[in-house]
């Protein structure tokens, strides 16, 4: 058989909390040290606190249920509203956008609906094609046009060019 003693500190300021909700935690941890359970005034406010975040969530979860059954109307995503109208209706200015979707029942400003309309006739940026380089730039220029002075010209910048190739053969 179970002694009542074997139930866990948590537990026992749960249980203690069912009978006494307004119990601040020193008077829980005075009154558990009374049944021998040892616990501190910050452990049982702890535990109390938690119980009543749960109860909050608890309540706004079935709160916000009963709100969106009972009225039978699902929430609009106004962006995608307008972005249907304009759809359909390709040269409606802002404010005929505002007073169809407010017929609708979904409030939105002119100022709204003008930046949706902007942005959906933007087109998307092309992208830069990469250039694929020769490797000839501004340093490689100036090489070959000291070369060509020093060698007095083409004919001799050729003969030394072949000159560096039958070097870079035995190299």
């Amino acid at each position: 058989m179970v002694d009542s003693r074997e139930i866990s500190k948590t537990q026992a300021v749960k249980n203690f909390l069912k009978s006494n909700a307004e119990a601040t935690g020193k008077t829980i941890a005075e009154a558990l040290e009374k049944q021998g359970i040892s616990i501190t005034a910050s452990y049982a406010a702890n535990i109390k606190s938690e119980l009543n975040k749960q109860q909050r969530s608890k309540k706004s979860a079935s709160k916000s249920a009963a709100d969106s059954g009972s009225s039978g109307k699902a929430t609009v995503n106004k962006t995608q509203a307008i972005k249907q109208y304009l759809a359909t209706h390709k040269g409606a200015k802002p404010a005929q956008v505002v007073e169809a979707l407010r017929k609708q029942g979904i409030e939105v400003k002119a100022g709204y609906v003008a930046n949706i309309k902007t942005k959906s006739k933007r087109r998307r940026k092309a992208v830069k094609q990469v250039i694929e380089t020769t490797g000839i730039g501004l340093p490689e220029i100036k090489a070959a046009i000291s070369l060509l002075k020093l060698t007095n010209g083409e004919a001799g910048a050729r003969e030394a060019l072949a000159v560096a190739r039958e070097i870079m053969k035995i190299v």
